[in-house]
Parts: structure tokens; C-alpha cells; sequence
């Protein structure tokens, strides 16, 4: 069972966040123009009373943006952030929030390791549902996704406090409830889902907290309720979103879902620039990346840090005019919010 410690939450984030063309890989649009690096940068700490460790961002623009996480109080884990300022906000009764997505402004979702899941109507945050498999005893929450308002997915683990058993779980929404899908017995941890929208398929990222830990893989379908494992190894594949198209990153190299199933290669930085790992912007020539040294940008030719720190970069949130990036502080733990505005043209 996860503890809820600093140290374990920064493993979970790592395993959760978020080279050349292939012919036999679905076809994707042609990358635009250079991205530009042209940026006004900025970064706010925050400092509630009482410990928080950041799980989720999501956001339906830049000056609405949503941020979970876990605390010592209920009134820390939930924050938001209108275009100026951060603001810790006490409307879930949890302290321990992982799971965050949405569809719209008023259409936010976010989950517990309890089994919650608390619905935003652009109002009012709400508990819309609460669920606990038989014979576990908590359903924890780490990974949402919606495809739209009629369709949602949430992964995570079940868990058994007595023995430390778990396996993984699969809940849809149809549009008025969540309820789970039978994929049969999976020893691991989903960690995050997210459509393939080429092939309509889902990919679903794990990982095995055993003695032999191993990082995996899955391809979902999600009309016949069937999984197939397409990785399985040492190194955490990230799931990616480019152009609103999904990619993988894993070992300092970007790939893409080949036609017959598997990952195709796209491209690598391994040797060749300190790029570690996500994949997230606009198109193929505009996209931002984690690397050793900060926040790094590929603009179609060169792949550069553009941001330097010493900070703990994790999950960004990528817009046309704007990105946002959260990061930890290694020496206070402390969540900052890295904030990059494009500059615009002629000014």
C-alpha cells in the first residue's frame, strides 16, 4: 500500500507524468513552423501552513487552472488559479487527492485514495460518486482522463490494508456514473490513462511495486474490455500529448504507437542533449521536454534548455500562449509553479 510520504509522492510522479518518421506509424500532421522561445518567466512558491505535495494539474485555460494534491489538512489540497494568483480552496472533504481532469470549466473531476470522485460544475466541487471494490478496502485514484463529457476514464489500485495486496482497476463514466470494468486480475498499479486518437485505442501506463519492479505498458480496448502489455522493463514509460496527439517518452527518447500495436522510435536525445523526459506542446516542431538542467524546447531542429534551475520539474500543462510547469523544491519540498507567457510579436 502507498504511504503518504514526500518521498513515495515523487516516485508516483515520475512514473505518472505527462529520431526519424516511421512509415508503418499513423499518420500525423506535418509539423508547423519553429515553435517560438521567446518567454516572460516567473515562479510562485506556495507556502501553505502545514506540509503539501502536489499529485495533478489541469487546466481549461491559463487563467483557470485547477491543482491536487496531498497534505496534512483538507484545506490545502485543493488550489486554483485565475490568471493572477494561487489560491488554496477547503471544498473537498480529502486530504489525499491524486487523480485530476476535465473537459471544460465547468466540467472539472478530481479522485481520492478512498474511492472519491468529487465533480466541479463550474460552481460548486461536489462528491458525485463513491466506489469500493468487495474485498478491498481502498480504491486509490491516480490517473483520469475524458475523452468527453459522456465518456471518462479513472485508473489507479485497489488495495487490501491487511496483507498489502493490490491490483490494478479500470472505472468508465457514461455520462451519469462510474462503474468498473472487468480486465481480469493485474498485479500492478495503473498509474495514468489517455486515448490514442488515431487508432481509438488507449494506452494505460503501470507499474509493479514488487520486489522485481517493473515498469509496463498497456494497450486498452476499451469496446471489448481488452488489455494488451506492449512494454515491461526498468525504465518508466510517460505518457505524452503533442497537437492533442499521444506519444511515449521513456529513456530520453520519444516514440509513437506503430499500426501493428507496438512503439515505433520517433526520435532520440539520449547521447545527444540532456533531455530526460515529456513531450508536450503545440506540434512536432513546438514542444517542451524535462531535461537534467530545467525546461528544455524543441523547435524542430535543436532541442535546448531554455529554462535553467535546480528545481524538481514534473507535470506541465502546455497552451498556445502559455505553459505551466510544477515543480518541487529539493532542499524545502516546497511545490512551485513555473510560469512561462509568450511574448507577443513586436513587443
Amino acid at each position: 500500500m502507498h504511504t503518504l510520504n514526500i518521498k513515495d509522492i515523487i516516485v508516483l510522479l515520475l512514473i505518472t507524468v505527462n529520431i526519424y518518421s516511421c512509415k508503418s506509424a499513423y499518420d500525423v500532421p506535418q509539423a508547423g513552423p519553429p515553435g517560438s522561445r521567446n518567454y516572460i518567466w516567473t515562479a510562485d512558491t506556495l507556502s501553505p501552513e502545514g506540509s503539501f505535495m502536489f499529485t495533478n494539474i489541469w487546466g481549461s485555460s491559463p487563467k483557470n487552472i485547477w491543482l491536487v494534491g496531498t497534505g496534512t489538512t483538507e484545506d490545502v489540497c485543493l488550489w486554483h488559479y485565475n490568471g493572477n494568483l494561487w489560491k488554496s480552496l477547503n471544498y473537498l472533504p480529502s486530504s489525499n487527492l491524486n487523480a485530476l481532469s476535465g473537459v471544460d470549466s465547468d466540467f472539472v473531476w478530481a479522485g481520492d485514495i478512498e474511492g472519491n470522485l468529487f465533480k466541479y460544475d463550474g460552481s460548486n466541487w461536489a462528491l458525485n460518486q463513491k466506489i469500493i471494490t468487495t474485498g478491498f478496502d481502498l480504491r486509490e485514484s491516480i490517473g483520469l482522463y475524458f475523452v468527453s463529457r459522456s465518456e471518462g476514464y479513472c485508473v489507479g489500485q485497489n488495495i487490501k490494508k491487511e496483507t498489502n495486496y493490490y491490483e490494478a482497476y479500470i472505472l468508465k463514466y457514461n455520462g451519469s456514473k462510474w462503474f468498473p470494468l472487468d480486465i481480469g486480475t493485474n498485479k500492478c498499479v495503473f498509474t495514468s490513462i489517455k486515448k490514442h486518437v488515431k487508432s481509438g485505442f488507449f494506452l494505460i501506463s503501470a507499474t509493479e511495486a514488487d520486489s522485481a519492479h517493473q515498469e509496463k505498458l498497456f494497450l486498452f480496448d476499451s469496446y471489448n474490455n481488452k488489455l494488451h502489455e506492449i512494454y515491461s522493463g526498468k525504465e518508466p514509460p510517460v505518457l505524452c500529448e503533442i497537437n492533442n496527439e499521444l506519444y511515449i517518452t521513456m529513456d530520453s527518447k520519444i516514440y509513437k504507437l506503430g499500426k501493428n500495436g507496438q512503439l515505433e522510435l520517433w526520435k532520440s536525445f539520449k547521447w545527444s542533449t540532456p533531455y530526460l523526459t515529456q513531450a508536450n506542446g503545440m506540434s512536432e516542431s513546438d514542444f517542451f521536454g524535462i531535461g537534467a538542467l530545467g525546461l528544455m524546447h524543441y523547435n524542430g531542429t535543436d532541442f535546448v534548455t531554455i529554462y535553467k534551475t535546480n528545481l524538481m520539474l514534473f507535470n506541465m500543462l502546455v497552451f498556445s500562449d502559455a505553459i505551466f510547469v510544477c515543480a518541487v523544491d529539493p532542499v524545502t519540498y516546497k511545490t512551485v509553479i513555473i510560469k512561462g507567457v509568450k511574448k507577443q510579436e513586436g513587443k
